[in-house]
């Protein structure tokens, strides 16, 4: 700033040019990625956790330890852009525990992310067919429908658009079995039938 001020403009240009600063910042990327690698490997290891406890009878102190487990991950998958997916699996876990509102909120929060970050279309789709869900039987249902048809179309454009693997046929028709329990669920009978 001293130097463009002076008129110097050859010189501010070389002094933020300067090749040690560019090398300094590379430095500090590769530090920053290291330092990636304890909270992924924390993160893996409390979704074994999760896992080894989901195994036993999950009793309410059991549901609650799990919910503590999913906070703290999240939080670190969150603030350090890590396996953002686990995300995800909590919601679906609060989904299988009909906690609705609770699931709402970390879907939303994952779809934030996903704004910010944007995902494979696969998961943009998997999320948005659980928020759906999860928008249904919480009975947010205007909520609901724009959200599962944003998903099935998500990943009928993906099947019919040369992804035909098994995966992508499996997520088409959750996405579409989704959709038709949620039109049985509003009275449309013809329209769920043609989703089922």
């Amino acid at each position: 700033i001293e130097r463009v001020d002076l008129g110097d403009y050859e010189g501010a240009k070389n002094i933020l040019r300067d090749a040690q600063w560019e090398q300094e910042v590379e430095q500090a990327e590769e530090m920053i990625e290291t330092a990636k690698e304890p909270v992924r490997e924390y993160i893996s290891g409390k979704k074994a956790l999760i896992a080894t406890l989901r195994a036993g009878f999950v009793e309410s102190e059991t549901t609650e330890e799990i919910c503590r487990i999913y906070d703290r991950i999240c939080e670190l998958a969150l603030k350090h852009g890590v396996e953002p997916a686990v995300l995800w699996d909590y919601a679906d876990f609060l989904r299988q525990q009909r906690c609705y509102p609770e699931g709402i909120q970390v879907a939303e929060r994952l779809r934030d992310y996903y704004r910010l970050n944007p995902p494979e279309r696969e998961k943009q789709a998997k999320l948005l067919r659980l928020l759906g869900t999860l928008y249904e039987k919480n009975g947010a249902y205007e909520k609901a429908e724009p959200v599962l048809r944003e998903a099935m179309e998500l990943a009928r454009g993906m099947y019919e658009g040369g992804k035909q693997t098994e995966y992508h046929k499996t997520l088409l028709a959750d996405c579409c079995n989704a959709m038709g329990v949620f039109l049985w669920s509003q009275q449309c009978a013809d329209d769920s039938k043609e989703m089922f």
